[in-house]
């Protein structure tokens, strides 16, 4: 990862807590952009002609938790020895992300109230519409894990995340020490999911939990100044986007 004046290679300084990230601005805007794909030829092909499904976008879903990750442990680099510092990051974590997504929700039921035949894969459902605000994984009317804005999948993931940042804050413990055990076993647990199994749990047992774990390993790496060589890197990046 590169930021404004960071050096190269192995041996470079810690970045400070506050550098810009410019490489972090670029991958956000590549994963938007695959989702958008996605998304813009899902609908295309659902409602108005037969198109072909560009469903290696979805990878920018996972390119957004690995940021996600590395974001957790980069934003509360100076945050881990405050006062109360689980309560502040949950906080301002929230209020990002919970009224944005609460309007865009009851959007979507204005629409399925008026226009019912416009709003597709999801129904009516007052414990389903509950769920779905409070990021509580829940079937829609298709019987997919889906909450009634159905991208908000992803946000269920995120405040799963987040929940676990938060009570490794307010603990003061070492977050990839905490977390990654729980992201390892909820990852294995995959292989094991029944249908009896409660819903959410059938949710969050999903190997795609370990790119948040991936960024939050770059990030520890990152602020200890262990810098891949750019050769390296760019031969990375190139590899990947192939």
């Amino acid at each position: 990862m590169n930021g404004s004046g960071n050096g190269q290679g192995g041996g470079a300084s810690a970045p400070a807590p506050t550098q810009q990230l410019d490489t972090i601005q670029a991958l956000r805007f590549i994963a938007a952009f695959a989702v958008v794909i996605v998304h813009s030829t899902f609908y295309t092909k659902e409602r108005l002609a037969d198109i072909s499904l560009y469903d290696r976008g979805t990878n920018g879903v996972r390119l957004f938790f690995v940021i996600s990750g590395f974001v957790m442990i980069a934003s509360t680099l100076g945050l881990v020895d405050r006062p109360k510092a689980g309560v502040v990051f949950a906080v301002k974590r929230l209020i990002r992300i919970v009224p944005v997504y609460w309007v865009a929700t009851l959007f979507k039921l204005a629409i399925m109230l008026i226009i019912p035949g416009a709003a597709l894969h999801a129904a009516l459902d007052t414990d389903y519409i509950v769920k779905s605000f409070f990021f509580i994984p829940a079937l829609n009317s298709d019987l997919k894990l889906y909450p009634v804005l159905g991208v908000g999948w992803t946000l269920n993931f995120e405040i799963f995340f987040y929940l676990l940042f938060t009570v490794t804050l307010l603990l003061r413990l070492d977050p990839i020490r905490f977390i990654a055990p729980i992201l390892l076993v909820d990852a294995a647990a995959w292989y094991f999911v029944s249908p009896e199994w409660p819903i959410p749990a059938q949710f969050w047992a999903n190997p795609i939990v370990l790119d948040f774990l991936a960024g939050m390993v770059i990030a520890r790496l990152w602020s200890r100044g262990r810098l891949l060589p750019s050769a390296v890197a760019w031969g990375a990046v190139g590899f990947g986007c192939l």
